[in-house]
């Protein structure tokens, strides 16, 4: 039996990279997408493409040398961080970031399901593809978690990750019958050297852990893998250790 392949999009940040080893443990063919520099250490089982995936031609590409080296993509995973130039208030001035904020983010997700939808459905194979959503695509944030931090929470993050899973439901509906399953997993904050005031007034939120590690997410990523996860199409998973609550 031939060994699966997972088209891995944005495999070099936090929660990319933790997927990258987790596949690759997993004895997966994995074909990473990102933009950021590295090593050459394609061997075996593992390409790395530096690409912008904002581009139609990056997604030819990773099919095409999946085509090549792998026979064909099964899954792909989305986990490219978006472009977020963070606006510290919600003044015009600051109209222009907030339009490339909107179309840069709203539209890969959209061309990434339209585009492996479509290389599906032509070579008549189960497809798999997950996104990556957040809490803050079912949820407003919690404003007081920033209070006497300088982070914060700018809307049109919000409007990404609603969005996200808007698109999921749309696309499942629209190819489910073609055999292509289409979800997202939607993780609570990923510790990354956050500022100890912010991370307790975030577990205040929570049940046990606050801030999530991203190998919190891998067991969701495997079910939406397996055969076990078959009749779960066009749904959002939630792992915020009761942040939503």
């Amino acid at each position: 039996m031939k060994r699966k392949t997972v088209i891995l999009i944005g495999s070099e940040g936090l929660i990319g990279n933790n997927f990258k080893n987790f596949l690759l443990r997993k004895d997966l063919n994995v074909l990473a997408v990102d933009v950021k520099n590295r090593q050459n250490t394609n061997k075996g089982n593992f390409i790395y493409l530096k690409k912008d995936i904002s581009k139609p031609k990056t997604i030819n590409d990773a099919v095409k040398i999946a085509e090549k080296f792998f026979f064909g993509a099964d899954y792909v995973i989305d986990c490219s961080y978006p472009y977020m130039k963070l606006r510290k208030n919600l003044s015009s001035k600051n109209i222009k970031i907030l339009r490339k904020n909107l179309a840069v983010n709203i539209t890969n997700p959209i061309m990434i399901c339209e585009m492996f939808c479509e290389y599906f459905k032509k070579k008549k194979k189960i497809g798999n593809i997950i996104l990556m959503g957040s809490i803050q695509g079912i949820m407003a944030p919690k404003f007081d978690h920033y209070k006497k931090t300088d982070m914060n929470s700018p809307v049109e993050y919000t409007v990404l990750k609603f969005g996200i899973v808007g698109i999921v439901k749309y696309f499942a509906k629209f190819y489910g019958k073609n055999n292509i399953n289409i979800n997202c997993i939607s993780p609570g904050g990923i510790l990354n050297n956050q500022t100890n005031i912010f991370l307790k007034n975030y577990k205040k939120d929570c049940l046990t852990k606050g801030m999530l590690n991203p190998s919190d997410l891998n067991s969701a990523l495997d079910f939406l893998m397996s055969e076990d996860s078959k009749m779960v199409n066009g749904q959002n998973i939630v792992i915020d250790d009761g942040w939503s609550l």
